[in-house]
């Protein structure tokens, strides 16, 4: 948020700032060292060992203790092809951009997903999200690979 205020206050769209944040994440996932940590990142987030933290994390969330917090549900569903499901409720980023009028950055940071869950060897599939005015966003991921 205060990046984007000061390059706004310069003059730059925030088209221009969000395809520099953009290129500047996939310039760092070339880094063979960087893309080990984001790989080794994803296989923890998804291991069988966390799965019930991320559900109960979620739980957790619907309580609403941290007003600018996430609050989500978590699922993993052994018999659907993609096997864990996050479904955001209530967008933290959303809300904190909101209160600073900067709402118009936020599809820029949800274009991130795509990038860093492909760098993890995540499969994700989307189809809606709170920052598009879908209500929700809808993650489905499929088992990690590689």
């Amino acid at each position: 948020v205060t990046i984007r205020a000061v390059f706004v206050r310069h003059g730059v769209s925030v088209e221009v700032l969000g395809e520099a944040v953009e290129r500047g994440i996939k310039r760092a996932l070339l880094n063979p060292l960087v893309k080990m940590m984001v790989k080794k990142g994803g296989k923890k987030m998804f291991s069988a060992e966390n799965r019930q933290s991320l559900i109960n994390f979620g739980v957790q969330s619907q309580k609403k203790t941290f007003p600018l917090g996430f609050v989500y549900m978590w699922e993993h569903k052994p018999d659907d092809e993609w096997k864990d499901h996050y479904t955001i409720l209530d967008c933290g980023i959303c809300k904190v951009c909101s209160k600073h009028g900067a709402t118009d950055i936020v599809p820029y940071l949800c274009k991130l997903d795509d990038i860093l869950f492909s760098a993890r060897g995540q499969e994700m599939q989307r189809t809606k999200t709170i920052a598009s005015g879908g209500g929700e966003c809808d993650f489905k991921f499929r088992p990690f690979r590689g």
